[in-house]
């Protein structure tokens, strides 16, 4: 009988062993950082606007804690120029239309990072100020936007086109505007989110 008790609170100890083990490895992975996932691409002019097609910039983004960071740069531009910066469907070749993740939803009220994202759609960057060298940096951080999920969110694949003419977002936003897009606003330069 004492051989049987001491076998069963043996094997009490192993089950209670295993269970901490299991318990440990469970919280470990609950622990992993986010490994940051990166994108990135070249930007080049329009060569229907100069005759040449010309590597001018580059855009960068890095997916970490759940929120993409995208920096664009640009060189070569008319100094005190502003241009609006926005995600697109298709290539250099062929843009399509702005890319919104897929749907139709206006995102003017949409949080981004705890605060509006204060645009229409969810591929409109934003407007990039030109320096009195002719160069411009835009960085925009959200958590909107993923690299690499496969899922409507994915920018990788998307295409990054810098337009001659600023937009205003805050009209664009407001409620009693009425859109009139039959203006048009040339695509000066452009480049692919490519896997890094």
């Amino acid at each position: 009988m004492f051989k049987t008790s001491n076998h069963i609170h043996r094997n009490f100890l192993h089950l209670i062993q295993l269970i901490a083990l299991s318990i440990a490895i469970t919280a470990s992975g609950c622990n992993e950082e986010e490994k940051p996932v990166t994108a990135g691409g070249s930007i080049y002019s329009f060569a229907i606007y100069n005759g040449v097609v010309e590597e001018i910039g580059s855009v960068f983004a890095i997916q970490k804690d759940g929120a993409v960071q995208m920096t664009i740069t640009v060189s070569g531009q008319r100094p005190g120029a502003i241009r609006a910066v926005h995600l697109h469907e298709g290539d250099c070749d062929n843009p399509g239309g702005y890319w919104n993740m897929e749907t139709t939803d206006n995102y003017c009220e949409v949080l981004s990072m705890g605060e509006s994202w204060g645009k229409p759609l969810a591929g409109d960057v934003g407007n990039m100020l030109i320096d009195d060298e002719g160069r411009g940096t835009l960085t925009i951080q959200t958590d909107l936007w993923s690299i690499d999920s496969g899922n409507n969110t994915d920018i990788l694949g998307k295409l990054v086109a810098i337009h001659y003419n600023p937009y205003d977002f805050i009209l664009e936003c407001d409620s009693t505007h009425i859109p009139d897009h039959t203006h048009s606003n040339p695509i000066l330069a452009c480049g692919l989110i490519n896997g890094k």
